[in-house]
């Protein structure tokens, strides 16, 4: 299921979509029979500019749809639970002093012009942003296989990311005389 989503501060951003990932399924006691019974277990991440209530009822809305297709799910319908963890997206202005200072050392130091990612992970960086109004970038090193299998990073991409952090917060906070 996607759901898509445009910022009016950022038309480029069209298309970055609401993720649900299934990471569990559970179902049946033995090889050879039908299971009376199936789990799904996932994570839901969404953009800001969508709701909670927004993205759960999107998410009933098309099981119910898919389960109305079919005879048995018609008469049998599937159950949604939501347990867990439960965090709000943030989002900071392109043009914020903090987005334009980190990206502009990040340029600099690695000598490549960079570009605005918005992302659909649950980032510490969203309890500055949402609850104290302390705008927050995320800059981190460049790996292959992000989160996945042989995941890596390099010396070189670690030496690098220090450095954009350290010149950003002396460039963003100032230092002492």
């Amino acid at each position: 299921m996607y759901v898509n989503w445009s910022s009016p501060e950022d038309p480029s951003l069209e298309g970055h979509v609401t993720n649900i990932n299934i990471g569990v399924v559970e179902g049946g006691d033995w090889p050879a029979s039908v299971p009376a019974e199936m789990t799904m277990k996932g994570r839901v991440g969404w953009p800001p500019g969508e709701s909670r209530a927004d993205v759960r009822e999107a998410i009933e809305g098309a099981i119910e749809a898919a389960a109305s297709e079919d005879e048995w799910l018609a008469e049998n319908p599937p159950t949604v639970e939501w347990t867990g963890w439960n965090a709000a997206p943030h989002e900071v202005a392109r043009n914020a002093d903090i987005v334009e200072i980190v990206k502009g050392n990040a340029e600099s130091i690695i000598g490549e012009e960079g570009t605005f990612v918005g992302g659909n992970a649950a980032l510490d960086e969203r309890f500055y942003q949402r609850y104290y109004d302390v705008p927050v970038v995320t800059a981190g090193p460049y790996g292959p296989n992000l989160h996945g299998v042989d995941e890596y990073t390099t010396v070189t991409s670690l030496l690098e990311t220090a450095r954009t952090i350290a010149t950003s917060a002396i460039d963003y906070c100032g230092i002492a005389e």
